[in-house]
């Protein structure tokens, strides 16, 4: 039975207690009792000694609770400290809500406020990250972050994703001075291609995101995709090579040249290679970010087997099973239908599936020049 008193013995309040109440004074309590235990004790008191009674049971009980809740987040520092846990795996196992994303985002930052509590009840050196260490560092890398706002995740699906808060996500993003409005800019449907190509002029050789923005863009023109198909970042070179509106003989001068970093290769043989063991060597040994945008491309290749397309359906990342949704042939009309509303990319393949009637799709096709 929960406890919210408190007893010297375990057969209830002793007469003394009852008596100092009664006289005006605040009893000694000792070990838990129950509600109903303080119920029927209070019962035998007039009201205004019954009200101290309670009210010195309930101070009692609020300062084990703070006690214990510092116990609690001392607890929860060693037990991540031992198992490797994040914030969110940490807040599952208390019990707190995390299935749905705007849960996982407060449980996370309670949790992650604790473990600061606990460092700060311990002693530990606070530092420019609000006490804790600097644990997104190796995580949450400028790279990374580029990629994640190229590939046009949001700021609460970065966080959700890495475990952080938004407003870590949005420290990090200051930290490295990627402004996610200029590569988003980079990004939109509704830029010509030739004020994509300037942009790829305008941006300088320290700041490829830009670049890499505007490689990933469908609407870059075919000379702009040539170029920067060369660019000097491998950030760049695998946007292109995951672009649907890249042209064939450029995929396969990058999946064809050994001197281009591996993950640029894997994608560029996700998008063009005919061979299903090709393909599914590829996919097996890509990962991390390079394995996102190789599985877009295998998704996106027209000679992938009706088996692998299924599975790519069901792909974590939405884009990929997006794709492999509009490129499979199985895919009903309705459904087709519902995914002319994404993004681009998606779109120029629900417009190339057999099964969508003329005049359906209103894709705005790339300008691609001879």
């Amino acid at each position: 039975m929960a406890g919210l008193g408190y007893r010297p013995g375990v057969g209830g309040h002793s007469q003394e207690n009852v008596e100092a109440v009664r006289a005006g004074e605040t009893p000694v309590l000792g070990e838990f009792v129950s509600a109903e235990e303080l119920r029927v004790r209070a019962a035998e008191l007039e009201p205004c000694a019954a009200l101290d009674l309670i009210e010195a049971a309930r101070r009692r009980v609020s300062a084990e609770a703070e006690a214990i809740s510092g116990l609690r987040r001392q607890a929860l520092l060693r037990c991540q400290e031992s198992s490797g846990l994040n914030a969110t795996q940490l807040a599952q196992r208390l019990g707190l809500p995390v299935e749905a994303p705007e849960d996982r985002e407060r449980s996370g930052a309670l949790v992650r406020q604790w473990l600061k509590d606990a460092r700060d009840q311990l002693g530990r050196t606070a530092t420019s990250t609000g006490g804790r260490p600097d644990e997104y560092a190796d995580k949450l890398t400028e790279d990374r972050l580029a990629e994640l706002l190229i590939r046009r995740r949001t700021l609460a699906e970065i966080a959700d994703a890495y475990d952080a808060s938004t407003t870590t996500v949005t420290r990090y993003l200051k930290r490295y001075g990627l402004s996610s409005r200029r590569i988003t800019g980079a990004l939109k449907e509704s830029t010509d291609p030739a004020t994509l190509d300037e942009l790829t002029r305008a941006a300088t050789p320290f700041d490829p995101f830009v670049r890499a923005a505007v490689a990933a863009n469908p609407m870059a023109a075919r000379h702009t995709l040539e170029a920067l198909a060369k660019d000097d970042a491998p950030m760049v070179r695998r946007q292109v090579a995951a672009n649907p509106s890249t042209p064939p003989d450029t995929l396969r001068a990058l999946a064809g040249d050994t001197e281009q970093d591996q993950a640029t290769r894997s994608i560029a043989t996700a998008a063009t290679t005919i061979e299903p063991d090709d393909l599914e060597r590829v996919l097996s040994e890509s990962e991390g970010e390079g394995g996102v945008l190789a599985r877009r491309a295998a998704a996106s290749n027209p000679h992938l087997p009706l088996a692998q397309l299924a599975i790519l359906a069901d792909d974590p990342d939405k884009v990929v099973a997006q794709l492999a949704t509009a490129r499979s042939p199985s895919t009903p009309l309705a459904d087709l239908i519902g995914l002319l509303g994404a993004g681009l990319a998606v779109r120029l393949v629900v417009a190339a599936n057999p099964n969508l009637p003329a005049g359906l799709s209103t894709v705005r096709i790339p300008v691609v020049e001879a």
